[in-house]
């Protein structure tokens, strides 16, 4: 076990025997959500890619990786709208990822917005491309037909 996954675990102890002295009487699952944002906190701290993470935290756990991904996104949803105050750091890292993720979020709702619009900016590029096409061709249409009326008038002898 390395210093990084020791401090990670000792977060974890640390916030069971706090949620415990308060009155919690299973204070390791009452802790687990605090832990889980610490060890987030501390492994990300020690430059841990978020992959690594996520394999540690399925491993502690015993979880797949999807459920850990399921179980970080309500822990981020709860924590954001229950503003508790139980373990500011902890609160704060919180803030702090979740603003990454919105951050994210916003971003590729974004680039969808932007795929959205280049879509249709193609659909009205098409549109006036074909325009152009049919008014070039009656413009086509409408100059041979001068022309055929200025050689029959020059056949006749009417224009000079």
């Amino acid at each position: 076990m390395s210093v990084i996954e020791y401090s990670a675990e000792r977060h974890i102890q640390v916030i069971a025997e706090e949620n415990y002295e308060h009155g919690f009487k299973d204070g390791k699952s009452a802790g687990i959500s605090e832990g889980i944002i610490g060890s987030i906190a501390i492994l990300k701290k020690a430059g841990k890619d978020d992959a690594t993470i996520m394999e540690w935290i399925s491993e502690q756990y015993n979880l797949s990786l999807d459920q850990v991904e399921k179980y970080l996104l309500k822990l981020m949803e709860s924590k954001i709208m229950a503003n508790n105050d139980q373990s500011m750091t902890s609160t704060n890292e919180l803030y702090f990822y979740s603003k990454e993720y919105l951050d994210e979020q916003e971003r590729l709702r974004v680039i969808e917005d932007n795929i959205v619009h280049e879509r249709i900016q193609n659909k009205r590029i098409k549109e006036l491309t074909e325009h152009n096409k049919a008014l070039k061709k009656e413009h086509a249409e409408l100059l041979a037909s001068i022309n055929a009326k200025k050689q029959l008038l020059k056949t006749n002898g009417i224009e000079k």
